[in-house]
């Protein structure tokens, strides 16, 4: 079985000299799809900041923007305040679009900072399949899907 999905970096802070990621918003339309993960990763070991850590959503790309219940650090969980390894995500936001607005917008704030960071996003579950390589977010597509 195929996976069909779309996978992307919303957002990203580069590594650029003298940089400090502190907070680090990524805004997804999910226009036909059933299933967001989103998920932040940095170079840094730090924790995350214990309350500034959100997902929202709307039906305007650019306003009108809501937190989405069960997704509000400090409200309905709780940041992990541990270190960990560079190759593990900060944070995952795992959801179910049925029912949600179409666009999302998720915000994240390292307590310790780091120079790169980013937010990665993986939609899932079309609602009429993934055929080319623009609806993949390719630009080249190898081997058959």
């Amino acid at each position: 079985m195929r996976a069909n999905a779309k996978i992307f970096v919303a957002a990203n802070l580069s590594t650029i000299a003298g940089a400090t990621l502190s907070s680090l918003t990524a805004s997804v339309d999910t226009k036909g799809f059933s299933f967001a993960k989103l998920m932040f990763v940095s170079n840094s070991t730090g924790a995350l900041s214990g309350t500034s850590n959100f997902l929202e959503e709307s039906d305007n790309s650019t306003a009108g923007y809501a937190t989405v219940s069960g997704f509000v650090a400090g409200t309905d969980f709780t940041a992990s305040t541990a270190t960990n390894s560079t190759a593990e995500g900060k944070l995952l936001f795992c959801v179910d679009l049925r029912g949600r607005k179409r666009y999302l917008k998720a915000t994240v704030t390292h307590a310790t900072g780091g120079d790169s960071g980013g937010w990665i996003c993986e939609l899932s579950n079309p609602a009429n399949g993934l055929s080319t390589a623009a609806e993949y977010g390719a630009q080249n597509v190898v081997g058959n899907f």
